[in-house]
C-alpha cells in the first residue's frame, strides 16, 4: 500500500488491478475491484451493493488527493450511517 499526498492509499490487488481509497471512499482500476472491499461488524457483513452504492466515490477520491479544499469528502463522510444501511435490524 502506498500514500498518495497523505490523502490517500493506493492498494494493488494483481496484475493491472488496484484501488485508491480515502476516508472510506475507493475508485477501482477495474471492474472487479469492488470484490476487494466490504465492511464486517463481527460475523455481520454488508451487503456488496450496499458497500458499491456508497462508498464507490471516485470523485471524493479525487477530492481528497486534491487536499479536498471545500471539504466535500468530509460532508459525505458524515452523512453516512452504516448502522441504519447495513446492520439494523430491517437488513
Amino acid at each position: 500500500m502506498w500514500s498518495i499526498a497523505r490523502s490517500a492509499a493506493l492498494i494493488p490487488f494483481g496484475p493491472g488491478s488496484r484501488a485508491a481509497a480515502s476516508e472510506g471512499f475507493y475508485d477501482s482500476s477495474s471492474p472487479q475491484g469492488m470484490q476487494n472491499f466490504s465492511i464486517r461488524r463481527g460475523f455481520k457483513v454488508c451487503s456488496d451493493k450496499v458497500v458499491e452504492n456508497t462508498l464507490y466515490r471516485p470523485d471524493l477520491v479525487f477530492e481528497k488527493i486534491a487536499s479536498d479544499p471545500d471539504g466535500k469528502v468530509r460532508a459525505a463522510a458524515s452523512q453516512i450511517d452504516f448502522d441504519r444501511l447495513c446492520f439494523s435490524a430491517q437488513n
